[in-house]
């Protein structure tokens, strides 16, 4: 009973410590899991964030250059409104036209200077509101990268969580371990001391069916030679008394006979819980006197 005792205590505590390592190894694995996906989100955003700028970079870079050679251009080309007409005016100068030509040829280049001015305008306004819509952009970048670095920070507070838990359930098991272990002790301590209690009063019952025994001998004894006294003295008192003897005796010879067929069916390496409870009734019920 002991050794399947001690192998039911061992595969329990036995399967306490599967379930347990199994826990921890799941949550090693759920924090592994999570470090991952977060360094994928963290790395998809950031290329994410970096193609964004590159693309609007690309685009402020490309508009700044068409509005450059469109600017040139229409500086160039006034330019040459302005040479032509100038040299008109200087060939109009020496050809001794009316000033009231000169005049208006001067109106019509003013006239498309003031044109030519305002298409630069134009793009300049073109050019400001790119660079607005550049700055929203830039914006929306710097809002989304802090929203992600709050979903990273979130998810290593997560991560400490798990590590805590992970440190805490360690912890505990090594705990539970001990206390188990010691009860595990005291435990053994204690069977040990109920064997050796029941051996010590088997070995005594022993020892007290030897004692009867012997005194059964006595008694058998001093039956026979009170028996040879009644036959040769024939009193009734002798008789009596023998026949009182002789009861005692028989009850005697009852009890050894129950009290070693009791003893007999005890195996101390096989006793059970309800087999210990037995043989403590059955010490209990010995009556000392006989």
């Amino acid at each position: 009973m002991e050794t399947v005792f001690k192998e039911a205590l061992l595969q329990q505590k036995k399967n306490e410590d599967d379930s347990a390592i199994n826990e921890i190894a799941e949550l090693k694995l759920n924090n592994l899991e999570l470090q991952k996906q977060t360094l994928e989100i963290k790395h998809e955003y950031e290329q994410q964030i970096a193609n964004i700028q590159i693309e609007y970079e690309a685009k402020l870079i490309k508009c700044k250059n068409e509005v450059d050679s469109q600017r040139k251009e229409y500086q160039q080309d006034l330019q040459k409104e302005y040479d032509k007409y100038k040299k008109e005016i200087e060939e109009l100068k020496k050809t001794n036209e009316t000033e009231k030509q000169n005049t208006c040829k001067m109106q019509e280049l003013q006239q498309k200077k003031v044109i030519s001015d305002h298409e630069i305008d134009m793009n300049d306004t073109i050019t400001n509101q790119l660079r607005m819509e550049c700055q929203i952009l830039k914006q929306q970048l710097i809002d989304e990268k802090q929203y992600h670095d709050q979903q990273l920070e979130y998810a290593q507070q997560q991560q400490k969580f798990t590590q805590q838990r992970n440190t805490e359930l360690q912890k505990q098991l090594t705990e539970e371990k001990a206390q188990r272990l010691i009860f595990f002790q005291q435990l053994q301590q204690k069977q040990s001391e109920i064997t050796k209690q029941l051996e010590q009063n088997v070995k005594n019952q022993a020892d007290r069916i030897v004692h009867l025994e012997s005194e059964n001998q006595s008694l058998q004894s001093t039956l026979s030679a009170l028996r040879e006294q009644i036959e040769k003295l024939n009193f009734q008192e002798y008789q009596k008394r023998i026949e009182m003897q002789t009861k005692q005796l028989e009850d005697k010879d009852k009890y050894i006979g129950k009290l070693k067929e009791e003893i007999e069916k005890i195996n101390i390496n096989q006793l059970q819980d309800n087999q210990i409870e037995k043989v403590l009734k059955i010490l209990k019920s010995v009556d000392v006197s006989q």
